[in-house]
């Protein structure tokens, strides 16, 4: 009876001992379960870090390309701004070859609509019994030694000195350097301290505006006229 006892208190020992070990290796498995954990959660954690850096390069990115885009922006602004000054300096350039023309520069005559006047030279005086004389010092020229009209330039008549003289009534009717006088005559203008109110002439030793002699120096004439049989004449009777 005695031994039979001893051996179920062995039995139950040993069921014990047995029960202890399970436990363990339960813990043991669940450690492992926890290590499995850790490694999952650095895995993941890598993983994540992993995908916030490709997240990160993937906002790099619009970055570059707007830098690339402004770039090729500027470049094009450039070419255009380019290509705006060529087209500004090809229509300067038309302007100012429609402006000279043929590239000589004709001027504008500020009389423009005033007579020429009457003779630059002999040849320009009508045939008359006295023969055709031009007095080149008057502004304009005035052809002499008429007997009647048909003796003068057209649009003048003979006075009764035999002088040619164009009628007015305004001083615009008479050539540059000339006045309407009130008897309804061009005449010379008369010189305001020494000095021709026209400035293509000179004043002679009355007082009057005539034409500059240039005899030996063309230099002296006045702008607007050219040495020419040694009087200077203006260019607009040439």
């Amino acid at each position: 009876m005695y031994r039979f006892l001893l051996l179920i208190v062995l039995c139950l020992s040993l069921l014990a001992t047995a029960c202890d070990d399970d436990s363990t290796n339960t813990g043991g498995n669940n450690a492992d379960d926890t290590g499995v954990a850790a490694d999952t959660s650095d895995t993941t954690d890598t993983s994540a870090a992993d995908a916030s850096a490709t997240d990160s390069g993937a906002d790099v990115d619009p970055s570059d390309a707007s830098s690339e885009d402004a770039s090729d922006d500027a470049s094009q602004d450039v070419a255009e701004d380019a290509a705006t000054e060529d087209a500004s300096q090809d229509v300067t350039e038309d302007v100012a070859q429609q402006d000279t023309g043929s590239g000589e520069d004709t001027g504008a005559d500020p009389y423009a609509g005033r007579p020429l006047g009457q003779c630059t030279t002999d040849s320009d005086c009508p045939d008359s019994t006295l023969g055709a004389s031009c007095s080149e010092g008057l502004p304009g020229g005035a052809c002499m030694g008429c007997g009647e009209d048909t003796h003068c330039p057209t649009g003048a008549t003979c006075s009764q000195f035999g002088v040619c003289t164009w009628d007015c009534t305004v001083d615009e009717d008479c050539a540059p350097g000339l006045e309407c006088t009130s008897g309804g005559r061009c005449a010379a203008m008369r010189c305001t301290n020494g000095q021709c109110p026209v400035a293509l002439f000179g004043c002679n030793d009355s007082d009057r505006c005539a034409r500059v002699e240039c005899t030996g120096d063309p230099s002296v004439c006045p702008d607007g006229t050219t040495c020419t049989d040694g009087w200077c004449i203006e260019d607009r009777s040439l």
